[in-house]
């Protein structure tokens, strides 16, 4: 069954260079067509790099794994009225074969050290079709420090790109945190736009997890946030100006959550052993869950 068709134009020149003629193989075009049952967001063009090199871009999405490829390899003449004429190769080899060392057809060979320096299909059948990345996009953030332990607080978010928006915070602790526990709540929002408990209602002492005294698996993904993007890199007791910069939710972090938009609540509370904790603020993360949005290189 058609899978994908591409052709490349070429046009062959002698190159003197030092009395050593050379030839070259400038690509002048390249046109891409593919089953949409089995390849889509299918791309390809050329960039010139001199006058004697032309490169490809070629980026394509599997629909399907594909287990037993074969490729059709013909070449075409331009004759002296302009029309392409099948010219000495036309022929056929199976990709999976040559990749396993099963057939070492030459031209199939020469098609396995194209691969194998310029593209990502370099390995054995079969090729599967990548899962669509998700990103957690902050798309709000909210602060509400008590005013007895923080002040000057300030948080906002600054949008990078489709994919990405990043956290500034600031404010300046009134009281330093010696024993400092963090709430963290998961909502889903539903249709009705209401935000209902999902999966996530921990709590964690930050102080232990920075000290490598609790290894709550929350509460080390919320240190790998905070230790990379905010000054509280250190361990309890944490006082003076606290900032983040440039804070995101990195996926690589993050199960796979289904799409849609949540919330992250966290609360914090200084506890003392010899009375009740007290609440010392929430930030509100507010999230969408979805798949990348691929961006064109400019």
């Amino acid at each position: 069954m058609y899978l994908l068709w591409i052709v490349f134009v070429i046009h062959g020149t002698a190159l003197s260079l030092c009395a050593d003629p050379k030839i070259v193989y400038k690509i002048k075009n390249v046109e891409c067509s593919a089953n949409p049952k089995y390849v889509e967001n299918l791309t390809c063009s050329i960039k010139a790099v001199n006058w004697n090199k032309a490169t490809v871009q070629y980026d394509g999405d599997l629909v399907v794994p594909l287990y037993n490829c074969s490729v059709q390899f013909e070449v075409f003449k331009r004759g002296y009225t302009n029309t392409y004429h099948p010219f000495l190769i036309n022929t056929t080899f199976n990709v999976c074969d040559i990749l396993a060392k099963r057939s070492f057809f030459s031209y199939g060979r020469i098609w396995v050290n194209l691969v194998k320096d310029y593209t990502n299909a370099y390995h054995t059948c079969p090729f599967e079709c990548a899962d669509s990345a998700l990103v957690y996009k902050s798309t709000n953030i909210e602060c509400f420090p008590d005013p007895a332990f923080a002040v000057n607080a300030t948080c906002y978010l600054k949008a990078i790109n489709w994919n990405k928006a990043v956290a500034y915070m600031d404010c300046d602790l009134i009281l330093p945190l010696t024993n400092t526990s963090v709430h963290i709540e998961l909502f889903k929002r539903d249709y009705s736009n209401r935000y209902h408990p999902f999966l996530v209602n921990a709590v964690v002492n930050l102080c232990d997890i920075i000290s490598k005294r609790n290894f709550l698996t929350y509460g080390m993904m919320f240190w790998k946030v905070i230790k990379k993007y905010t000054n509280v890199n250190h361990s309890c007791p944490i006082k003076g100006h606290l900032l983040a910069r440039n804070l995101y939710i990195d996926e690589k972090l993050m199960p796979n959550f289904p799409l849609g938009f949540y919330l992250i609540s966290l609360k914090f509370f200084e506890n003392y052993a010899d009375g009740p904790a007290r609440f010392v603020g929430t930030v509100k993360f507010y999230v969408n869950v979805k798949e990348m949005v691929k961006i064109k290189q400019q």
